[in-house]
């Protein structure tokens, strides 16, 4: 099991979905609840106050089974709380085990959460303005404030992943510095303070943003997006083989002089390399998946794919089954422009896809997918947004 998880800066027209379906794609009829025919059901809805908008960023999972989510949730004042919540199974039902605000307030974020093997829970995010980057430990007495950092004091950070690897922590993100340019960052160790050991801008003064990290036998990869001399916006990942002391760039990526963003990495059980995101094109976002396995020369796209036909769709996030399935949780909008929580997924090792879960929490209304877990009971877990026609609830889905 994976105990790592990966999240994304909050962008709540954001959300995702995962789900099995093993065979051909299939023309599903709308049923209730705005839900189409699929393996997967709704485990839970959650707002922290009625009709205040709420929404997952990250999971992960215990060997025990137990699966904790994190996002934010906003309150009747309008000010959005770190939230993590729990569960014994993906199945639910959750609970809140930390509602935090650095000052009371102002906003918090929590972006990403990890189990170490001591079965210790760490949240990353951030709070206030300018923004801190944070990290919080969770143990029986709850959860403490174990690290405030920024890169320059007064400057936004923005932390986006955590992974929990033996005897250490890697934590994946950004931060500016004193000119408010922004540095992709890694920071890394066993204990307090975590210190930077990737400080990275694909060309000087250009900003860049580490969004996505996974932890695996083959090395630590780490995934975001970096402005190159032109300014374009390019798909990046790098990896370590050392341990995070060292990185290199292993792929970079754009559809011809379009923007193009990387939002999750997963490793399947043979040690092929996955990464989804989006990458901009004439005919609108593109949903991309790119894959590398060993003995072959570089990544390579194997999924590009639209919802409808010039429509925007964004790849969000990955997980794969037992069975070694991949799925692909995001979201995509249809020929009316509302967007659909989608799941696709792959039996074959990615050379074929089919969607596996097409959502809405309302007919009409948009949902989307952000968050995709297998769980350490081998449940598939997908959790995003959903709106229910005036705001955005915080919604959790199990393949059943």
């Amino acid at each position: 099991m994976n105990t790592m998880a990966t999240t994304r800066r909050p962008t709540w027209l954001v959300a995702l979905l995962a789900t099995l379906l093993g065979g051909c794609e299939k023309a599903i009829v709308l049923g209730r609840g705005g839900e189409r025919g699929s393996g997967f059901a709704t485990v839970e809805t959650f707002q922290l106050e009625p009709g205040q908008s709420a929404g997952p960023t990250g999971a992960a999972a215990a060997a025990s089974g137990r699966v904790y989510l994190c996002g934010q949730a906003t309150d009747g004042a309008g000010s959005s709380h770190w939230v993590v919540r729990m569960a014994e199974s993906a199945h639910g039902p959750f609970t809140t085990v930390d509602d935090f605000q650095r000052t009371a307030g102002s906003d918090a974020t929590a972006t990403a959460v990890a189990v170490d093997a001591a079965g210790e829970v760490w949240a990353t995010g951030n709070a206030d303005a300018p923004r801190r980057w944070l990290l919080r430990r969770g143990t029986a007495a709850g959860f403490s404030t174990a690290d405030d950092f920024q890169l320059a004091e007064g400057e936004d950070s923005f932390p986006a992943a955590i992974g929990a690897a033996p005897g250490a922590l890697f934590l994946g993100g950004s931060g500016a510095d004193g000119a408010s340019v922004s540095h992709w960052l890694v920071r890394s160790g066993g204990a307090p303070p975590w210190p930077v050991s990737d400080d990275f801008q694909l060309a000087p003064d250009r900003n860049c943003w580490g969004e996505s990290l996974r932890w695996s036998a083959s090395g630590l990869y780490v995934g975001g997006s970096c402005r190159d001399a032109a300014g374009r916006l390019r798909w990046l990942v790098r990896r370590s083989i050392d341990g995070g002391a060292t990185f290199a760039t292993v792929d970079e990526f754009s559809l011809g002089d379009d923007d193009a963003y990387v939002r999750d990495i997963g490793v399947d059980p043979s040690g092929g390399v996955y990464v989804v995101g989006r990458a901009d094109s004439p005919a609108g976002w593109r949903w991309i998946v790119r894959r590398w396995t060993e003995g072959e020369s570089g990544f390579s796209t194997v999924e590009d794919f639209q919802y409808a036909p010039g429509q925007n769709a964004f790849a969000s996030a990955i997980a794969f089954d037992t069975g070694g399935r991949v799925y692909v949780a995001g979201r995509g909008a249809d020929g009316a422009a509302v967007t659909h929580w989608l799941v696709r997924v792959s039996a074959d090792g990615g050379r074929t896809w089919a969607i596996a879960d097409d959502f809405q929490l309302a007919a009409g209304h948009d949902s989307a997918a952000d968050v995709a877990l297998a769980g350490g009971s081998g449940e598939l877990l997908v959790a995003g947004t959903g709106s229910d026609g005036s705001s955005d609830q915080w919604v959790v889905r199990v393949l059943r």
